[in-house]
């Protein structure tokens, strides 16, 4: 079900500590360790077009679901600036 909340406990913030720790403690990933946390906890994939920061996650029973890269505009729609 894609519109289930998952809750955030203590087992996430344990995993999430542990995460954090895992992965080098880096400052700006506080809140990828917390989502990351919830959806191994939920069994859930992650999707994201900022699969960079959860990657190193994935080790660690994280999913991350096939996400494309947005297409950019064909060339006669760019603007021109004019």
């Amino acid at each position: 079900d894609l519109s289930r909340i998952v809750p955030f406990g203590q087992l996430e913030a344990v995993l999430a500590a542990d995460l954090f720790n895992k992965t080098g403690r880096r400052r700006g990933s506080r809140f990828d360790c917390l989502i990351a946390a919830t959806a191994i906890k939920a069994q859930a994939e992650v999707a994201t077009v900022n699969q960079s920061d959860f990657k190193v996650f994935v080790q660690h029973g994280l999913k991350l679901a096939g996400a494309p890269l947005p297409t950019p505009p064909p060339a006669s729609q760019a603007t021109t600036g004019n």
